[in-house]
């Protein structure tokens, strides 16, 4: 996660060296690590989804001792209910993110809620 974020912070400089390597080789295949904007905007998108759970691994690994069931309980209620408001987010944009569409659905066959 750390390493998205930093990538993210230097977008610009890291879009000025690979866009420079492909000026000095035409033949170099760096051409594929280009990242377009929208590939951008998934890696910010991703970020935002992956906080909680960084947010939670932090929090239960602080312990000294094994994970109650006290304690992994609200992790599992935050945590899903996070990946569904993600999913009915990314439902809801015009252009939503390829990656995350496919991947969020799952959530609907994990939820033993019955609200």
């Amino acid at each position: 996660m750390a390493a998205i974020a930093r990538a993210i912070n230097l977008r610009e400089p890291l879009e000025d060296f690979i866009a420079a390597a492909i000026r000095a080789d035409e033949e170099n295949n760096i051409t594929h690590d280009e990242l377009s904007p929208d590939e951008w905007q998934e890696l910010r998108t991703l970020l935002v989804i992956l906080q909680p759970f960084k947010k939670w691994t932090l929090i239960l690994q602080r312990r000294n001792t094994p994970a109650m069931l006290a304690d992994v309980i609200p992790a599992y209620d935050e945590l899903l209910t996070h990946l569904e408001d993600q999913r009915a987010y990314q439902s809801s944009l015009e252009h939503p993110t390829p990656h995350l569409v496919a991947a969020l659905p799952f959530t609907e066959n994990v939820s033993p809620r019955s609200d």
